[in-house]
């Protein structure tokens, strides 16, 4: 069920129904009880049973939407019930699935959006305004939902196809609906208007905003005012009565011929009045009147803002003709969205920093408001406000003087040090004292950087503005996160004091370690979890510093560590969690125990290494493998040691062998189900006996987890008695280097499945291997390299220069967890990526499915028990096959 509605997923549509409204012709089997649970035209965020409307840039006139007619297999590949093509049906489409074929998808979308209108047999609530309408909305949504059932809009859909489909998927008998508006094109707002045409018609407020598309405040109130000519006959329109420009909006409603209004703020004539009101640096206590009865409330905000979206909400409650002083009392319980004022506390050495992270949107208002926030906020000694902001977009010609009018705000604020990105806020600075502190750049990297080097321990950082803005703000956030994380609080380099520690007392500590458990998505219940997992990591400063010494480039000195993995970042940052095998210690010995006996001997950057993992949201690693003990004993504690400052999970390894092999463990709620993932990660190395290097983890010694079926067999039994819904994942390194899987790699894989494992994720090989189907047990030997940085050998030993990145997708159908796995292939020879891991082309493609195929126990059956296929996501074509689990 979607997060969005309190009430239980219903059939919204049938077959019939879909093709009376919307037109056109069903083509392929379609199935007399069609069930359609939900509608969407996003590719990304469909679910089982939606109707998936697609979308192209030309009807829908805009190039944000990517053509999804050529994918609509993939849709029906992952449960949904029916999907709306214009046209015709893609040539290379062979299937029998219910398609409905129209002249135009986004005209059916509104058609649909419309019906779905005239048969809504509850209240409709349209919010709209310059600031505060996401928050007003769910405010509002949050409040009715405790006096009948509600339907409220998904995030913020309140654009032009926003709007209906938001409607299509309200069921009839739902008590209300509150949905967002917001104002588009001239022409785009009078016809979404006319299709939501709302018993209950807000506005928020009227702020300096779009002001690129309407040049005054005059004309973009009127535009908002577009919505009251669709209000139903004796509806009613909720007013901010403090809000610029009121008399302009109360003319519109007059000229609309609105009958009944409501108007709520601290003005003398407001219905809805504020009497009293205190502000605190958490919240906010506040006394009304209204209808001659005084009450008081809560808010668990700070901020006038957060007490007028409050009181609007509270206004629309009674409008749709709920209690609005139960709501008031259920005000104090009302969530709270993130990107608003949301906070975080982030250790640094020298003290924790408090975050306020509150880039949702930016106007000049929003502005003023948060920086009214940070002012009620009062440092700790020694800490300081520290202000990151910025610029505003779609200011228009006064852009420039909008923002310089934001400097009072900032003196008001006790700003002590300022830090702005973006052209139009450099006039700021000329509005403010020559003492202020800071500094200006169009460089979101520079700013970033500036930031990091000035914060220290109890000061209060507020970031402010849009993320869809060139500032970046999204950059800054996660350098300011991720520095916090990896730096320790005594240095993470060993000096001689450090170095002459006993053991025994670090392996005390390390006993004490957490065992590796992550929650996700812990504040809400999302619709399905994405689990990412890559094969053989590592930065490959030992490489690159031995490139170097040759006269040749080091690649990441000269491109940086965000370089190698550029093209597939996208991929890391959509999943809930990332999982990598990290193949390298993180040290700064400079000789290694082994040198003369080992090959190759890696090292990674203690401090650099976990940074930009967590750049890249790879934040649990397995360190069962051949390298993690290049530089011995110390090394590996180094490596303990950096991965536990940063923040980064580990598995595999540990202080005795009980941790080494204790599972990972990640929980999801999915659609309000506990869904349990167990992995346990291994190395199939040498025997104990022929460990000349001394890596594996004993009763008392530290080390690595080395393969022992009755170790598997044991936490297996124990992960599945503890946790519900446990899906086991076995992580294992094995298996000759750029060549194919061994017997002894199949023998141990048939043990491992039989002892009770629900898929092995095989890496240790640095390409592809074989993948098999044992019943329902799928297996992949290896997916190969991930990011290495070396040269590798892949041309010199004849193998296939392709690895594999795999994602387990868990969600529901029909109140079971439906589980599938998706392999996307990868190119990993640096001498043809030239040091940047990619996605395959389609002829590659083509020729890994091939190499697999004839490699599958019967290439016959290959065809039939995995699908290959292709996504559009962030521009990016993305190959894989699938494999049902």
């Amino acid at each position: 069920m979607r997060p969005d509605t309190d009430a239980t997923k219903s059939v919204l549509w049938s077959a019939q129904e879909l093709q009376s409204i919307m037109g056109g012709q069903w083509v392929g089997q379609v199935p007399e009880d069609l069930h359609v649970t939900g509608v969407n035209y996003y590719a990304g965020q469909v679910e089982p049973g939606d109707v998936v409307i697609t979308t192209e840039p030309k009807t829908w006139r805009s190039s944000a939407y990517k053509n999804t007619n050529e994918i609509i297999q993939t849709f029906f590949d992952n449960k949904h019930a029916a999907v709306v093509v214009a046209g015709q049906l893609p040539a290379n489409y062979r299937s029998d699935n219910p398609v409905l074929l129209v002249k135009n998808t986004r005209e059916a979308l509104d058609a649909l959006g419309e019906a779905a209108r005239n048969r809504i047999r509850g209240t409709v609530v349209a919010i709209t305004g310059s600031a505060g309408k996401s928050t007003t909305k769910e405010i509002t949504r949050f409040l009715l939902c405790q006096q009948g059932t509600t339907k409220g809009s998904r995030k913020n859909y309140n654009h032009g196809p926003g709007v209906p489909l938001m409607l299509a998927e309200t069921p009839p008998d739902m008590r209300f609906g509150v949905y967002e508006f917001s104002v588009d094109l001239p022409n785009v707002t009078e016809k979404k208007a006319s299709i939501i045409r709302p018993d209950i018609a807000m506005i928020t407020n009227i702020h300096s905003d779009h002001l690129q598309f309407y040049g005054t405040l005059e004309k973009l109130t009127d535009q908002k005012c577009l919505l009251f000519k669709s209000l139903q006959p004796e509806g009613i329109v909720v007013l901010n009565h403090d809000a610029t420009l009121f008399d302009r909006q109360l003319t519109n409603a007059k000229a609309a011929n609105v009958k009944n209004i409501i108007t709520f703020g601290t003005h003398e004539d407001a219905d809805m009045k504020i009497i009293d009101y205190s502000l605190h640096s958490e919240s906010s206590d506040v006394r009304v009147i209204f209808h001659k009865q005084e009450i008081s409330f809560h808010v668990n905000q700070p901020g006038t803002h957060s007490i007028m979206n409050c009181l609007g909400a509270l206004a629309a409650v009674h409008a749709a003709g709920g209690d609005w002083i139960k709501a008031a009392e259920d005000i104090k319980k009302a969530p709270v969205l993130s990107r608003h004022n949301e906070k975080y506390t982030v250790e640094l050495a020298s003290g924790d920093i408090t975050l306020i992270d509150d880039t949702f949107s930016a106007n000049p208002a929003s502005v003023e408001a948060g920086l009214a926030v940070l002012g009620l906020k009062k440092p700790r000694k020694g800490g300081r406000r520290i202000a990151i902001m910025g610029e505003i977009k779609e200011l228009g010609d006064t852009s420039a003087q909008l923002h310089a009018a934001l400097a009072p705000h900032v003196i008001d604020a006790q700003v002590n040090v300022l830090f702005t990105v973006g052209r139009d806020l450099e006039g700021l600075w000329d509005a403010l004292p020559k003492t202020m502190e800071g500094e200006h750049s169009e460089d979101p990297e520079h700013i970033a950087k500036a930031v990091v080097k000035e914060m220290h321990g109890s000061d209060i950082l507020w970031v402010k503005g849009s993320r869809r803005s060139t500032a970046n703000l999204e950059m800054i956030l996660s350098a300011i996160k991720k520095t916090g994380k990896n730096i320790r609080k005594k240095s993470l380099v060993m000096n001689e004091a450090q170095e002459k520690r006993s053991q025994s007392q670090y392996k005390q500590q390390q006993k004490k370690r957490t065992p590796p458990f992550r929650t996700i998505n812990e504040l809400h219940t999302p619709s399905a979890f994405e689990v990412v997992f890559v094969g053989d990591t590592a930065f490959g400063e030992n490489y690159q510093a031995q490139y170097e010494s040759y006269g040749e480039e080091n690649i990441l000195k000269a491109r940086g560590y965000d370089a190698p993995l550029a093209k597939v970042r996208n991929m890391l940052e959509e999943a809930d969690l990332v999982v990598a095998n990290l193949e390298t210690p993180l040290t700064d010995l400079k000789v290694s125990p082994f040198a003369g006996q080992k090959s190759w001997v890696h090292w990674g950057d203690i401090k650099q290494t976990p940074r930009h993992l967590l750049a890249n949201n790879i934040s649990t690693v397995g360190l069962a493998n051949n390298h993690m003990f290049d530089f011995g004993e110390e090394g590996f504690y180094q490596t303990l040691h950096s991965l536990e400052e940063a923040g980064i999970t580990y598995f595999g390894g540990g202080a005795t062998i009980d941790e080494a092999g204790e599972a990972f463990i990640a929980q999801s709620q999915i659609d309000g189900k506990v869904f349990t993932l167990a992995m346990i990660s291994m190395y199939a190395g040498p025997s104990r006996k022929k460990d000349s290097f001394k890596m594996y983890a004993s009763e008392k010694d530290r080390g690595l987890n080395p393969i022992s079926f009755k170790r598997v067999r044991n936490e297996i039994k124990r992960v599945r008695k503890e946790y519900a819904n446990t899906f086991v994942v076995l992580f294992p390194h094995w298996g000759p280097n750029y060549k194919w899987r061994s017997d002894r790699q199949a023998r141990l894989a048939e043990r491992m499945l039989k002892e009770g494992a629900d898929l092995i994720l095989g890496h240790g090989a640095h390409m592809i291997q074989e993948i098999e189907k044992h019943d329902n047990q799928w297996l992949i030997y290896s997916i190969g390299n991930f990011m290495f940085n070396s040269k590798g050998r892949y041309g010199k030993l004849d193998a296939p220069p392709y690895s594999a990145i795999a994602k387990l997708r868990v969600d529901t159908l029909s109140g079971a967890f439906h589980k599938s796995l998706h392999l996307y292939p990868i190119v990993t020879d640096n001498r043809k990526t030239d040091y940047q891991t990619r996605f395959v082309t389609e002829r590659e493609f083509k020729e890994v499915v091939a190499l697999l195929s004839c490699r599958y126990s019967d290439s016959v059956r290959f065809s039939n028990d995995v699908k290959c296929d292709k996504e559009e996501s962030n521009e990016e074509t993305r190959f894989y096959i699938k494999l049902p689990l």
